[in-house]
């Protein structure tokens, strides 16, 4: 948060998925300061034509829905 950027996960919804079985996934393999500050539950990641994440608007939903948060 020092240089303006934090992380932020962007995941598929999965049945039966919650937000704290994600986070204690992302602490038992992640360290700590690799651990996402937020989660982003999303239908379906943004890909273009051959299948690659569109990162830019992965980053906008994720700027959106972290404003959004109290």
């Amino acid at each position: 948060e020092t240089w303006g950027e934090v992380g932020v996960a962007s995941v598929e919804t999965q049945p039966g998925a919650t937000h704290d079985q994600l986070r204690a996934h992302f602490e038992a393999k992640l360290a700590g300061f690799k651990i996402p500050r937020h989660i982003c539950f999303v239908d379906e990641l943004a890909r273009n034509a051959t299948g690659k994440l569109k990162r830019v608007d992965l980053r906008k939903r994720a700027r959106t829905d972290v404003e959004e948060t109290p």
